[in-house]
C-alpha cells in the first residue's frame, strides 16, 4: 500500500510539472524594486500586487487534495494558478483543467489558489481558496458527485461561488 501512495505522490509531482510547463509563459523580467507584475486574462490585462516573499505571478505551485473516504476514496483535487487565472483538475478526468471563471465570484486574477476536501458526506466538500490581486482572499464550498467536475458543471457544484473571506 505503502507502494502505491508513494506512486500517486510521484505521478501527482510530474502532472504538476507538465501542467505548469503547459500553461506558464516565460515571466517578464523586473528588477529587485519592482513589487507588481502585469498578467492577461482574456482581453483584461490586470496588475498583480506582490503579497511579500519571494513569491510573484512568475512564480507557479500546484495544491493537491486527496480523498481518503467514502465513495470518491483516491479521488485527487489539484489547483494552480496561471497568468491571472485559478485552474481545477479533477483526477476522474485527469486532461481537463478547469477553468475556475466559471465559478460565480472569482476575481478578476487570481494570484494564488489552494484545494482541501473534508468529510462531511459521502463523497465531501471540496473548499477552494483564491487570492484576488489585491490580497483579498476568497473561499467556495462545492459538493462533489460521482460525475467528474467539469466547466459545465462546477458552477452549480459550487452553488454560491466565490466569497471574501478577508
Amino acid at each position: 500500500m505503502k507502494k502505491l501512495a508513494w506512486a500517486a505522490r510521484g505521478l501527482a509531482t510530474v502532472s504538476g510539472a507538465l501542467l505548469v510547463g503547459a500553461l506558464v509563459a516565460a515571466p517578464a523580467s523586473a528588477d529587485d524594486t519592482d513589487q507588481s507584475s502585469s498578467a492577461t486574462q482574456g482581453t483584461t490585462t490586470c496588475t498583480l500586487r506582490s503579497l511579500g516573499g519571494d513569491r510573484d505571478q512568475g512564480d507557479h505551485t500546484v495544491d493537491s487534495a486527496v480523498v481518503d473516504f467514502g465513495t470518491l476514496e483516491g479521488t485527487v483535487f489539484r489547483v494552480t494558478t496561471a497568468e491571472g487565472h485559478a485552474f481545477l483538475n479533477d483526477s476522474r478526468n485527469s486532461t481537463a483543467w478547469i477553468d475556475l471563471t466559471a465559478v460565480r465570484g472569482t476575481p478578476t486574477c487570481v494570484v494564488d489558489a489552494s484545494v482541501a476536501v473534508t468529510e462531511s458526506t459521502s463523497t465531501g466538500t471540496l473548499f477552494l481558496t483564491v487570492v484576488g490581486p489585491d490580497g483579498t482572499v476568497y473561499g467556495a464550498a462545492c459538493t462533489p458527485t460521482i460525475a467528474p467536475f467539469t466547466t459545465a458543471n462546477i458552477g452549480t457544484l459550487c452553488g454560491v461561488g466565490f466569497t471574501p473571506i478577508y
